[in-house]
């Protein structure tokens, strides 16, 4: 009776809004972890590039253990069995994206002139507005 309320009032149910917004942070994770083995790509890493991707990757872990939380929490809600979203491993993603880089779709992501500190830039920024986002959203509520 309320799935027939809300679509003839054009509403969605609050768990399809839940995973559309699961299924965005998961692609904006995995284009993080694309970006990072890019970065550890570079054969001729100085101790700055490597600290500065370590923090990206921490920062990203960080990320990926609150989507995993957050995916854990919405699986057990589901109303239909068949929609079950999977978690992120970011070590596994990692190797995974390490063993089919190729430069093309790199370029493609980031841009023909990214180098490894525009990258870095990227992630580290793109981190930081999510985090004022965050902020901002807990705020108004």
């Amino acid at each position: 009776i309320c799935s027939r309320l809300l679509r003839r009032n054009n509403c969605r149910p609050v768990w399809i809004d839940q995973m559309h917004e699961l299924k965005h942070e998961r692609e904006v994770i995995l284009s993080q972890v694309k970006g990072i083995a890019y970065l550890d790509a570079f054969q001729d890493q100085s101790d700055f590039d490597v600290r500065r991707s370590a923090l990206a990757l921490g920062e990203l872990k960080k990320r990926a253990s609150e989507y995993n939380a957050k995916v854990k929490d919405w699986n057990l809600i589901r109303p239909i069995p068949h929609l079950w979203l999977s978690s992120v491993n970011v070590m596994k993603e990692l190797k995974d994206r390490e063993k089919s880089l190729d430069m093309e779709s790199i370029r493609d992501v980031f841009g023909a002139d990214a180098n490894r500190e525009t990258i870095i830039r990227h992630i580290l920024q793109y981190n930081k507005n999510n985090q004022n986002n965050k902020k901002k959203n807990s705020k108004k509520n």
